[in-house]
């Protein structure tokens, strides 16, 4: 290059050479129609910050040359728009790429034929180059009709403008990549917006990869996002980071066409107060018909977020059912399981003790054991649960004169919440759990997530308080709340095993009512029932811990008393028993000490036996069995031929080697002697 010209440094192009990819000028409605007013102000602008007369901006498209915009030229000139010129300084500037300056034309034969100089007297000219995302489209050019020393100041203003040149070419290629993004979607559009599900479609153009174009109001809805706010987003800023990668590599496999759709792949996205949502995808790559336009994928995305919150749930809850129908103390599984789903940081359970306070009977992540909130006062929030059955969501409890300071204090809660525990209708407990931080939202998933554990709890107690009643049932006798029979015989067959494994003695009793089918019929049954009630509830308070009070049947009852030292001091305890028969009147009772070697059957007879000798040496009194095996004769012999209350004959006569029976069928519930 001579010395009338030289290569000034390029300033960087404006924002839209790095973010847009050259493109179909053709497209951006330029070409084949008069000069742009925008352009021509831009031109306009040039002239006066340069001071020079003429401009213009011309860019090449397919080999042919096209104004865009000038200033200074005449009218004839700058028409028709499109020519086969012959850019000759223009096509300088954009082969190098870089601005180019010239001082006189007319001593530089590269530029000596340009229409410019011809037509318009040209003499010195300054152009730089207009890009459009990373390719050379045209030029800017300043003419003067002078010889001119273009200083660094005049390059400098002439790449400001060429760099809005390029923003205004970006920006209307921009509206282009949308109106082609609209009209490739036309055929969705309805469906698209009112979708009961979410929907977004996310840009996959090279420079726009990843960048949503479009949302329906059920995508905003689940992320809690406005429209505005995640149009032109990143589809990775609202994703789970964890969960990038997967998205990323699903959305690969469509653009590289190894798949025609992706179906129910979960993911998680982020929720704009920070918490994840769970979707389900469904996606597929959508092409503009003429192929022209940049891909786009459009998702179907299905709000999973309870269903998956619910299977992580799940686990800690069926732990509490478990336990609960084991029959094990289920009290520390529920409040972990409460700590544990609703992601609290503490929790504790309250039961009733008595009639006017609640205990905490387990805790978790913090001590609260022991802590008691009263219920005859002022009710607490607590107690206010307790009483009505209703749950209780404070996110601020500090606010609530419900709450006590003291306990917020202890527990560290920001919010509480307060559920009750059923069963079968009626409050059995309440569960606290608390939040460290402030939980807005009562319906949030933790809290919903106690709610369902309290309502599983609350099935499986009832559940399981039904099992206890059957089994209560089949083993305790309905009229005086004792063990019935079935139970009887399950207890001394333990207690004999105990006695022969410790080698420690064991007193087995029998105790019959004295004349009471006489009481019966002078009184009545009803009255009856009641004697043998009044009498069940004073015996049993009079008995030693592991001593056992059955009913036999009628108005028979037995008696266990493990570790007696002496015979002496079972005597004292069934005399005190004795003294229990309400209303005036009496019992007879036989009792035996077992022999460390006889069979339940042979310590049974022996009391039985016994039992008649009290009942044929005046009755009111306990009797003790001989020690030595009677004869078969002097066994089934009573006194005096004395009858039984019940009915049975005074000599009770038993075939040689015959299995000894009762004198009542004790099948019989309904059985009752009346004598």
């Amino acid at each position: 290059m001579d010395a009338t010209s030289r290569r000034v440094p390029a300033r960087a192009p404006g924002r839209g050479a790095t973010h847009t990819q050259a493109g179909d000028l053709n497209g951006l409605g330029l070409l084949d129609s008069a000069p742009d007013e925008a352009f021509d102000r831009l031109t306009h602008l040039l002239n006066r910050l340069l001071g020079v007369p003429a401009s213009q901006l011309t860019v090449v498209e397919q080999g042919k040359c096209f104004v865009l915009g000038h200033s200074g030229h005449g009218g004839d000139w700058a028409y028709p728009t499109q020519a086969a010129l012959n850019p000759a300084f223009s096509g300088l500037v954009m082969a190098g790429r870089e601005p180019l300056a010239v001082s006189d034309a007319t001593l530089d034969e590269r530029v000596s034929s340009d229409r410019s100089i011809a037509e318009l007297g040209a003499v010195a000219l300054a152009g730089v180059p207009v890009l459009l995302g990373q390719v050379c489209v045209g030029s800017l050019c300043a003419l003067d009709m002078v010889p001119r020393a273009w200083s660094e100041e005049d390059m400098a203003a002439l790449s400001d403008v060429a760099a809005s040149v390029t923003d205004q070419l970006a920006l209307r290629k921009a509206r282009l990549d949308r109106d082609r993004a609209l009209a490739s979607e036309a055929h969705i559009r309805i469906a698209f917006d009112s979708a009961a599900v979410g929907m977004l479609l996310v840009n996959q153009s090279p420079e726009s990869s990843g960048r949503i174009e479009r949302v329906n109001a059920s995508l905003c809805q689940m992320l809690g996002r406005s429209r505005e706010s995640l149009v032109g987003t990143h589809v990775d800023d609202i994703t789970y980071p964890a969960d990038r990668r997967m998205s990323h590599a699903a959305v690969d496999g469509l653009m590289r066409g190894e798949r025609a759709e992706v179906r129910h792949l979960e993911k998680r996205y982020v929720h704009a107060d920070g918490h994840a949502i769970w979707g389900a995808l469904t996606c597929s790559a959508v092409m503009a018909p003429d192929g022209g336009a940049p891909p786009f994928v459009i998702s179907l995305v299905e709000d999973i977020t309870e269903q998956k919150e619910a299977e992580l749930d799940l686990p800690a809850i069926a732990n509490v059912l478990r336990r609960i129908l084991s029959g094990e103390d289920s009290r520390e599984a529920i409040v972990q399981a409460a700590l544990d789903i609703a992601g609290a940081s503490s929790a504790y359970l309250l039961e009733p003790e008595g009639e006017d306070r609640l205990v905490v009977t387990a805790s978790a992540a913090v001590n609260m054991n022991g802590l008691e909130v009263p219920l005859d006062t002022k009710p607490s929030a607590t107690a206010q649960t307790y009483l009505t059955g209703e749950p209780l969501f404070l996110a601020d409890p500090a606010e609530s004169p419900q709450v006590s300071p003291k306990l917020l204090a202890l527990s560290g809660a920001r919010s509480i919440m307060l559920q009750p525990i059923f069963s079968y209708g009626k409050v059995i407990g309440v569960l606290c759990v608390c939040w460290a931080e402030r939980v807005s939202d009562g319906s949030a998933r933790g809290a919903r997530a106690v709610a369902l554990l309290t309502d599983e709890t609350s099935v499986a107690l009832a559940h399981r308080d039904a099992l206890q009643r059957l089994a209560a049932q089949a083993t305790t006798d309905g009229l005086t709340g004792l063990p019935n029979r079935r139970a009887w015989d399950e207890r001394l067959a333990r207690d004999l095993a105990s006695a022969r494994r410790l080698q420690r003695p064991i007193t087995l009793a029998l105790l019959d009512m004295d004349r009471f089918k006489l009481f019966n019929d002078t009184r009545g049954h009803a009255a009856g029932d009641e004697l043998l009630r009044e009498f069940a509830n004073r015996a049993r308070t009079l008995l030693r811990e592991g001593d056992t009070f059955a009913r036999w049947g009628g108005e028979e009852f037995a008696v266990l008393l493990p570790d007696c030292p002496s015979d002496s001091f079972a005597h004292s305890i069934l005399d005190r028993i004795r003294g229990a028969v309400p209303q005036e009147q009496t019992c007879s009772v036989g009792y035996a000490t077992w022999d460390a070697m006889e069979s339940a059957d042979a310590l049974v007879e022996r009391a039985d036996r016994a039992l008649y000798r009290a009942k044929a040496l005046g009755r009111n009194q306990a009797v003790a069995a001989d020690p030595s095996p009677l004869s078969a004769a002097g066994a089934d012999q009573e006194p005096d031929g004395e009858k039984r209350e019940d009915g049975a004959s005074s000599v009770r006569a038993k075939p040689a080697g015959a299995p000894w029976r009762p004198h009542a069928d004790p099948a019989d519930a309904a059985f009752r002697s009346r004598a």
